[in-house]
């Protein structure tokens, strides 16, 4: 699968920064949309906003405010019911630390593919993991 658009949903500015910063030395050339709430990334898809640019990966903040992230993924698994080329779409979880209960929780929906923590990752390690899911990357 190629990587064509990648969402970022967190509520820290600082967060979202840090991580274009990663993806930017990862070298792609693909667009890269940011929200702060997971109600805005949903709003995204109802709208179909950016339906000619779907993402292809979303990097979900598991504790982003309004619509959690747990919330977000079971509103998106009702979406995939209606849009079916959503099924390809790639989630890796952000979490502030290794809390287990929130992963087993996030891991049950198909979607999720990994999870990265907060602060703990640079671009060498974003680029690996990006490369395990998707052909065009590195």
């Amino acid at each position: 699968m190629n990587l064509n658009s990648i969402y970022i949903i967190d509520d820290s500015e600082n967060q979202r920064s840090l991580l274009r910063q990663a993806l930017d030395s990862v070298d792609m050339d693909v667009p890269i949309f940011e929200v702060s709430t997971g109600q805005e990334a949903m709003e995204l898809f109802v709208q179909d906003k950016y339906k000619k640019q779907f993402p292809s990966l979303i990097f979900l903040d598991i504790n982003v405010p309004i619509v959690g992230g747990i919330e977000f993924l079971e509103n998106f698994e009702n979406l995939k019911t209606r849009e079916p080329e959503y099924n390809s779409i790639v989630f890796m979880m952000f979490k502030p630390s290794a809390d287990d209960d929130k992963k087993r929780d996030a891991y049950k929906f198909e979607c999720v593919k990994d999870f990265i923590i907060k602060g703990r990752y640079d671009d060498v390690f974003l680029c690996e993991k990006l490369k395990s899911h998707f052909k065009n990357v590195g």
